[in-house]
């Protein structure tokens, strides 16, 4: 099989798989600044309210990224939705 002129196709995979083995910059992974918290009210009966909360960590790049989903009770106590 010939791929390119002068290039069989076994020496086209040697050349590629001796290529994969070469060292790649890596980037440097965002560091974490900081966890935030976002919980919005909503009644469950009478004049109960509990809190439906989502965390987030935020990453010095700027990005944000949700971490986990829960709710808290009146008294502050987290449980699962």
């Amino acid at each position: 099989m010939r791929l390119h002129e002068g290039w069989s196709g076994s020496s086209f995979a040697a050349v590629l798989a001796v290529s994969m083995l070469a060292p790649v910059a890596t980037t440097a992974a965002a560091e974490v600044v900081e966890v935030q918290e976002e919980c919005v009210p909503f009644r469950i009966a009478g004049n109960v309210f509990h809190q439906r909360c989502t965390s987030y960590v935020l990453y010095d790049d700027g990005t944000r990224e949700v971490t986990g989903h829960y709710n808290r009770d009146e008294n502050g106590m987290i449980y699962d939705p």
